[in-house]
């Protein structure tokens, strides 16, 4: 090395900020005449370092331009050394003492501003061996951060053997130890001793830089700053900004000030220019807290989060809570006295109990099961209560008489369960008055009059039992499940007997059932059903008689013939039918001539006017008996065309008919894959008859398509006059092509009814028969089989069929009904737009 600066700063030993002497001894000798072949290695350094590589390269520069350089720096002449007097020596001590005296700093031209530091091969002397190691006095010792306490267990493997701390710039001895270079420079400037201070081994010390592995070990070493406070590590620390900490002068004048510029209490900020300084008064922290001092603290609480979060002080508070672990929350409940228990009412727990079909056993089960996973059903006590509640004692049952048909012929008469509610009124009533409580009732935007309240009655069989039922029209969705209220059962067919027996304890609740008033509204009812629960109600012989229309006196052979040319035939009137079954009485009760008496062989079971019916349009049960077995190549192309949409065909479960899909199968396109199935199975099976088969396919595509016209208006909740004009004008073309198309097949009932009095219906109350239909009725007997499968174990026949009832009443209580979770709204495939 050809200068002082390796002497007053040994940093770093990375090769690539060092340089060989011997690598540039040419260029050296050319810039500053100085020949490093004769250098000595127990005197001369092997390195030179990069400022002084720097000064050589512009020299050599200027030299080759003929440019006179001064270098700004003269190198350190290095002399051979002598144990008498060495210039080396002497300089080397004045550096470990601190900064060299301005004379001397001319006399060997020495940079200025660089620490004092140490080089390899550089110590020489010899000293006595059994020389004690000196002790670092705080005037030789240089600041080093304290070690933080978690990191007080590394001192002793990087501790200096000299001054009994952390390393820093750490050096190799010949021992394999590790001393501080400032250490080893100052025992060799106070001891005049060469050899290692760690073990005194008589040979001289050749030290070399530590390895990089120690090096990053004591990068990695935690350090505490006693300005800020802060743990960090030793590599950062250099680096490391922090402000002073005030003395006890600033910090009684900074309180003075604050207490003089702030209020009371609350909160007060101070502009700085950017982002204000927030202050705020704090109550003292005690251990002891009363309620007084606790409700502060949780005032000053709440106006901290509200800063910190921006006036949300709910969300900041969540998130504290979310932060806290599953032990930690539930302690602190416990300790708080809030039970993290989640608890279900009893409401809730019947809605589960009745819309799962669970009976109280398995509730009971349910319970220790939800007990474990921390929570809490109510008791069984309060949830017969609500159930009581809403049932009211208000169901009876009983063995009754009814008339069964045998397999043999002929009929006989069995004992069978029946179950009723005794006062229909009082029902009607409770339901109003739970509707009205829970705002459900609705007028429907003027359709329904503002004094009346419009009640369906109905009834259908299915599921082994016949269920009447009625549902209150002034509610959002009157035709569902939920607004469906069986009000009588009984586990028989639906006979002309059967339905008297069961039926006839409320003719004198209907008797005037336009004079009903419910609270301080007009009771209207209106009778919804098929055409065969219509015909039995008002005790006609059905489609086989000669006048089987329930609503006018057509014969049915006339039938046939268009409205325009044969006009509308006489109505059909209750007291005319009660008059006409007198008649038959009188005559004999002879079923043969029941035509003489227009049908009427029953008395009608309810005194509801035949202008109040709810007339369901035809033919969406016309389900032949060979269709329902999966028989013919015809039935089975038909299956897999409904399959494309959807749909399954009608099929009989349980005594009762599952499923409905008229919707589904009137879109145009549905019906071309329908009739193409047919085709298909035609050309293959019927190939002779395949042109014949094309020509019937074309018309049953335009009859399905004109219907399905009609059925799009009449299905509806609410028709206006236009759209009533228009439905008239569609049946009108759809019975027109119908004849057309088929001269010779018979006009069914249904077809009758939709043509004569469909339109005539809509047109006087403006209410479709999607509003006014059986889908409700029909649906609830898959809710009946559920609940029936729940208590199959109850042996008495009655009481099961009780049990029943109660759980359906239960379910569609309006409170009950208000608990149940919507259900998500499930996305539209492309098969559905």
């Amino acid at each position: 090395m050809v200068c002082a600066r390796r002497l007053l700063k040994a940093k770093s030993k990375c090769p690539s900020t060092i340089f060989l002497c011997k690598a540039h001894a040419a260029k050296l000798l050319n810039a500053f005449g100085i020949d490093t072949n004769n250098d000595d290695n127990r005197v001369h350094p092997e390195h030179f370092c990069p400022s002084c590589k720097h000064a050589l390269d512009r020299v050599i520069s200027a030299m080759h331009r003929k440019i006179h350089y001064k270098c700004g720096t003269a190198p350190f002449q290095w002399e051979m050394h002598s144990d008498q007097e060495c210039k080396m020596c002497e300089h080397f001590h004045e550096s470990a003492k601190g900064a060299l005296a301005k004379g001397a700093e001319k006399q060997h031209n020495v940079t200025k501003g660089r620490l004092p530091g140490i080089t390899p091969n550089m110590i020489i002397g010899s000293v006595n061996k059994s020389a004690p190691p000196p002790v670092i006095s705080s005037e030789h010792s240089y600041p080093r951060p304290p070690l933080a306490k978690d990191n007080l267990s590394v001192l002793d493997q990087l501790e200096c053997p000299v001054c009994l701390d952390i390393l820093t710039q750490p050096m190799e001895l010949p021992c394999k130890a590790m001393a501080c270079a400032q250490c080893i420079i100052h025992w060799v400037a106070t001891t005049g001793s060469v050899h290692c201070p760690c073990c005194y081994s008589c040979e001289p010390m050749h030290n070399k830089p530590a390895s990089n592995l120690v090096l990053l070990m004591l990068k990695d070493v935690l350090v505490h700053c006693t300005i800020c406070t802060r743990d960090m590590r030793a590599a950062m620390y250099e680096h490391h900004e922090c402000t002073p900490s005030l003395t006890h002068e600033e910090q009684r004048s900074a309180a003075k000030l604050i207490k003089r510029i702030s209020p009371e209490k609350g909160v007060f900020q101070l502009p700085t220019g950017g982002t204000p300084i927030t202050f705020m008064h704090v109550t003292n922290a005690t251990t002891t807290l009363c309620t007084r001092t606790l409700k502060s603290r949780c005032s000053e609480l709440q106006d901290i989060r509200r800063i910190v979060s921006g006036k949300e002080p709910s969300a900041l508070l969540q998130s504290e809570v979310l932060s806290l672990s599953n032990e930690e929350r539930k302690s602190l409940l416990k300790e708080a006295g809030i039970s993290d228990e989640i608890k279900i009412g009893p409401a809730e727990v019947l809605v589960i109990k009745v819309g799962l079909a669970i009976p109280w056993n398995k509730i009971r089960l349910l319970r220790r099961w939800l007990k474990a996973s921390n929570v809490s059903l109510a008791c069984e006590e309060r949830m017969r209560h609500v159930s009581k509640r809403i049932v009211d004692d208000n169901i009876q049952g009983e063995l009754a008489p009814f008339s069964f048909t045998l397999t043999s012929g002929g009929e006989e008469l069995r004992a069978a369960p029946l179950v009723f509610i005794p006062n229909l009124i009082q029902k009607v009533t409770q339901l109003l008055d739970e509707n009205h409580r829970t705002s459900r009732l609705t007028w429907h935007n003027g359709v329904i009059p503002e004094n009346e309240v419009w009640l369906k009655l109905g009834g259908d069989k299915g599921g082994g039992t016949f269920k009447a039922n009625f549902q209150i029209v002034n509610v959002a969705a009157p035709n569902s499940v939920q607004n469906t209220c069986v009000f009588c059962c009984f586990a028989a067919g639906d006979s002309f007997a059967n339905l008297h027996i069961a039926l006839d304890r409320y003719k004198e609740q209907c008797i005037k059932s336009n004079e009903i008033t419910c609270r301080q509204y007009t009771l209207k009812v209106f009778l919804s059903g098929d055409y065969k629960f219509l015909s039995k109600f008002y005790g006609l012989s059905g489609a086989s008689g000669a006048h089987p229309c329930p609503f006018c006196l057509i014969a049915n052979a006339e039938m046939a013939t268009p409205l325009i040319e044969r006009g509308h035939a006489p109505p059909r009137t209750l007291d005319g039918i009660e008059e006409q079954y007198l008649f038959y009485l009188v005559s004999g009760s002879v079923r043969k001539q029941a035509q003489h008496f227009y049908n009427c062989i029953f008395e009608p079971i309810l005194n509801i006017p035949l202008e109040q019916e709810a007339k369901i349009a035809a033919s969406t049960r016309a389900v032949k008996k060979g269709f329902l077995f999966n028989e013919g190549p015809f039935v089975k192309e038909l299956d897999k065309a409904l399959q494309g949409f959807g749909v399954h065909r009608q099929q009989y479960f349980g005594g009762a008919f599952v499923g409905n899909h008229v919707h589904a199968a009137l879109k145009v396109s549905n019906i071309n894959k329908l009739l193409t199935s047919i085709l298909c199975a035609a050309r293959e099976n019927l190939s002779h008859k395949a042109e014949m088969m094309e020509n019937e396919t074309v018309k049953f595509l335009n009859v399905f398509t004109l219907f399905a016209k009609c059925h799009a208006i009449y299905d509806n909740n609410f028709i206006d006059e236009t759209n009533v004009e228009k439905l008239g004008q569609c049946i009108k073309e759809f019975l027109s092509y119908f004849r057309t198309a088929f001269p010779g097949a018979t006009i069914p009932i249904k077809m009758h009814m939709l043509e004569d009095h469909a339109t005539e219906w809509v047109r006087l109350t403006h209410v479709g028969f999607g509003l006014l239909g059986e889908q409700g009725a029909e649906s609830i007997h898959a809710k009946f089989n559920s609940l029936g499968r729940a208590y199959t174990a109850i042996p008495d026949r009655v009481e099961r069929l009780k049990c029943i009832m109660k759980e359906h009443l239960v379910s569609i209580a309006p409170d009950m009904v208000a608990a149940i979770p919507p259900p998500k709204k499930r996305k539209k495939s492309l098969d559905d737009t």
